[in-house]
């Protein structure tokens, strides 16, 4: 069954928003899995964006294709920073020798190939999993050709309006 459904609304919160969602899906038919504390409570921890795609080879092997990622945050060392004012009244900023632990959360990119046996077939062609605060995406390519795309996206646009869009 192919089921298409665009929802954009302006001045929301994110719970009306998902209550929108909801109702048009249930008139379609459709089950909604994703809560609304997790899409909006979403830590960097948590935030992860994985994808691959599956090449089958000559040799009837397959090779799938992935990409990952994801927020880390890990202790780092800088120097400490330190002022003195001069006689003429300036504030100088100066590095200190003495070093100082701090938290640094970064967004981390790697990517990833195996070779797989005929036999050992992954269950898509190709499949798109994000999730990131107020952001969601689940995409799967199957190997008869039918495709999943769900998209759920909240949004703060320039007005501070709230634009929110969702496609399935």
């Amino acid at each position: 069954m192919n089921y298409f459904i665009e929802l954009q609304r302006n001045n929301l919160t994110p719970a009306k928003f998902f209550s929108e969602i909801r109702f048009a899906l249930k008139q379609k038919g459709i089950d909604f899995y994703l809560d609304l504390n997790d899409f909006i409570n979403v830590t960097k921890s948590a935030s992860t964006s994985t994808r691959y795609y599956v090449v089958e080879n000559k040799d009837g092997t397959f090779t799938k294709k992935c990409s990952y990622s994801e927020y880390r945050t890990y202790t780092d060392l800088r120097r400490k920073v330190a002022t003195y004012q001069t006689s003429e009244g300036y504030d100088r900023v100066y590095l200190t020798d003495e070093l100082e632990q701090y938290e640094k959360t970064e967004l981390h990119n790697w990517k990833q190939d195996w070779v797989l046996d005929a036999d050992e077939k992954p269950p898509a062609k190709s499949e798109i999993y994000t999730s990131f605060p107020c952001e969601y995406q689940c995409y799967i390519l199957n190997w008869d050709g039918s495709c999943f795309n769900e998209i759920c996206e909240f949004t703060y646009d320039d007005d501070n309006a709230v634009t929110d869009i969702i496609t399935q």
